[in-house]
C-alpha cells in the first residue's frame, strides 16, 4: 500500500480524456478502444468498444496478455490508453512499439507515466521519465500534446508520507505500512494545491506525473 491515489491529483486527465474521445469521434463513428491495465469507471464514458488487457487475472479485465506481446493483429483498434503501466514494464520501448503495431494508421494514444514518485509495486517498478524522455519514447507517433497531469505537490507529498513513514517505522515492514496510511491521511489535503501548481510553465521540473496525445501517422516516413 503507498496511499498513492490519495495523495495525487490528476489535474488534466479529464480534460486530455475528453480531447482523446473527441479526437477518436472525428475519425469513427464506432471507435474501438484498448486500455491497457486495470478497468477504470472513468473511461467507461467512451463511446464506442472498449476492451481492457492487464498482465494479472484481475476483476473487470476482457483479455490477459502481456504488453510487450499483445495478442492483437496490427491495426485492430482507433485508440489505445495506457496510464500508469509502462513504469511496470520492464521493456518499456518494445511496449510502445506494440501499442503502435496494433493501432489504425491515424489512430491516437494517451498515455500517462510517473516522473517524481517514489517506488511503488505493480507487480514491480522499473522506471520514471522526464516530459523529454516520454517524448522521446514515444518517437513513432506525431505529438499532439505533451505536459504535465500530476503535479509538484503531488511528488513532493507522497515523497514525504513515504520518508515520515520509514523514519517512525523502526525499520519494522508492519509499522511502516501503518504510518503510510496515518501520513497519508494526514497529508492528502494539500494535493489541492495542484490545481495551481501544476499548470505553471516550470511545473514539468518537478512534476509526480506526465502524459502525452499522439496520433499513428498515416504514412510513415522510411
Amino acid at each position: 500500500m503507498n496511499w498513492q491515489p490519495s495523495l495525487c491529483l490528476n489535474t488534466a486527465e479529464r480534460r486530455n480524456l475528453r480531447r482523446l474521445a473527441g479526437l477518436v469521434a472525428g475519425a469513427c463513428a464506432k471507435p474501438r478502444w484498448l486500455v491497457i491495465g486495470r478497468g477504470d469507471d472513468r473511461l467507461r464514458e467512451l463511446t464506442g468498444e472498449l476492451i481492457w488487457i492487464d498482465i494479472a487475472e484481475v476483476p473487470n479485465i476482457h483479455v490477459r496478455g502481456d504488453v510487450v506481446r499483445l495478442p492483437f493483429q496490427p491495426g485492430q483498434f482507433d485508440g489505445v490508453i495506457a496510464k500508469a503501466v509502462l513504469e511496470h514494464v520492464e521493456d518499456a520501448r518494445s511496449a510502445v512499439q506494440e501499442l503502435h503495431r496494433v493501432l489504425k494508421p491515424g489512430g491516437h494514444c494517451y498515455i500517462e507515466v510517473p516522473f517524481l514518485q517514489p517506488f511503488h509495486e505493480g507487480p514491480d517498478d522499473y522506471q520514471r521519465l522526464t516530459r523529454h524522455g516520454l517524448e522521446r519514447l514515444m518517437r513513432e507517433f506525431h505529438r499532439i500534446e505533451c505536459g504535465v497531469c500530476v503535479g509538484p505537490t503531488a511528488a513532493l507529498i507522497w515523497t514525504l508520507q513515504v520518508y515520515l513513514s520509514l523514519a517512525c517505522s523502526l525499520n519494522q515492514e508492519r509499522l511502516f505500512r501503518a504510518w503510510l496510511m496515518v501520513f497519508g491521511t494526514l497529508l492528502s489535503p494539500l494535493k489541492y494545491a495542484d490545481l495551481l501548481m501544476g499548470r505553471l510553465t516550470q511545473a514539468d521540473r518537478i512534476a509526480s506525473c506526465c502524459y502525452y496525445l499522439g496520433q499513428k501517422r498515416w504514412r510513415e516516413a522510411f
